[in-house]
């Protein structure tokens, strides 16, 4: 999982430098992040 997060926070900053592109790919991780988040925080929760 450390390999997806240190991918996660290139692309971050990519997107924070206004790389073309980065902005779409950070704002779709983004999303996939937040799920997977929120399924942890469930099970841990439970």
């Amino acid at each position: 999982m450390r390999q997806v997060a240190q991918i996660y926070n290139s692309v971050k900053q990519a997107a924070q430098m206004n790389i073309p592109g980065a902005k779409a790919i950070f704002e779709d991780l983004k999303k996939r992040f937040m799920k997977t988040r929120s399924a942890n925080n469930a099970e841990q929760a439970e």
